[in-house]
């Protein structure tokens, strides 16, 4: 009983954990809504402080009550915070009002908002495949595309050669949080290695209520049935587009004399 009740009153610092999280977070100038979400991620007290203390007590630096109050105390962090995670969007709309934003041009680079400005077509990862689509509609359309890569330092290497391409994870519900505006775009571009990470890309822009195009890319029928099941408007196979690829540029560029 005695560590139960000291666990309850350990909970009492919950709130000045979180105070100290997103006075932290804020002070690196990240948005109110970041700073806010990523507070309740970490409200819970660590699981890592029962190792702490079971290597406290196996010493007899502490003693069984203390350790039971630690378990207590974690266990129950964990029933309070995650219901307020799933309402963490709800908690920061409502509190929005009265936590000062940053101004747009102190925010930290990682967390700006997003502008896609006028870009018609967005590519969504910018490996072999979204850099030939982008080099292939900028010779077609001009620059028309938008390419957004993951990887930091290959979005830097893609800017260096000239193209339009930002880093960033379209399969992060923030990323598209910060897209101020995308009634520009027309057409979306999964181009993204991992199936799994074009499917959440996609659920994301559904939910975005995004009214344009999206095609995709996959490796295996099944995956292209699955991305028309969730409402893709096209569909293609890397290996067999490929293929066909490059029947056809030996054609056009060899031009045999076959019957």
């Amino acid at each position: 009983m005695q560590g139960f009740i000291l666990g309850v009153l350990l909970l009492l610092l919950l709130p000045l954990k979180g105070i100290l999280y997103f006075v932290v977070i804020n002070a690196f100038k990240f948005r109110v809504r970041t700073c806010l979400l990523t507070t309740l991620t970490l409200f819970n007290f660590s699981e890592f402080g029962l190792i702490v203390g079971g290597l406290a007590y196996k010493l007899g630096w502490i003693s069984g009550d203390i350790l039971v109050a630690l378990a207590i105390a974690v266990s129950l962090s964990f029933i309070i915070s995650a219901p307020l995670n799933r309402v963490g969007h709800s908690i920061y709309l409502r509190s929005a009002k009265w936590l000062k934003e940053q101004a747009a041009e102190k925010i930290n680079t990682r967390d700006q908002f997003i502008n896609p400005g006028e870009a018609q077509v967005l590519i969504l990862g910018m490996g072999r495949i979204g850099s030939g689509a982008y080099d292939e509609l900028y010779e077609r359309y001009g620059k028309v595309s938008l390419g957004v890569e993951v990887r930091e330092e290959a979005a830097a290497d893609h800017q260096a050669k000239g193209r339009n391409v930002i880093a960033g994870d379209a399969t992060d519900p923030d990323f598209w949080e910060r897209i101020l505006d995308t009634a520009h775009v027309k057409l979306v571009l999964l181009a993204m290695p991992h199936h799994q990470g074009n499917q959440t890309a996609l659920e994301l822009l559904q939910k975005k209520q995004f009214k344009g195009q999206v095609a995709a890319i996959a490796a295996y029928p099944d995956q292209l049935a699955e991305l028309e099941e969730m409402g893709v408007n096209a569909a293609f196979n890397i290996y067999s587009e490929a293929g066909s690829g490059f029947a056809r540029h030996v054609c056009d560029q060899l031009q045999p004399n076959l019957k």
